[in-house]
């Protein structure tokens, strides 16, 4: 079986060999999208700029040798 974990979810840890994830900003990705939305609903349109969340790796006891 093949799970994969992102966001450092509570459940990233429970599993027997709790499982190595990636923390990501969830409050600034929510931030940045309720942004877009305004601006889209006020012009009809949006402008087209790359946001870069700063995300990290969650070692757990899956990733240790």
């Amino acid at each position: 079986m093949l799970v994969r974990m992102f966001g450092n979810r509570d459940f990233s840890s429970f599993w027997n060999v709790p499982f190595a994830t990636f923390e990501v900003p969830l409050e600034e990705k929510g931030i940045i999208g309720v942004s877009i939305l305004k601006q889209v609903i006020s012009t009809g349109s949006y402008a087209k700029t790359k946001h870069v969340l700063q995300s990290k790796l969650i070692p757990r006891q899956s990733s240790r040798g």
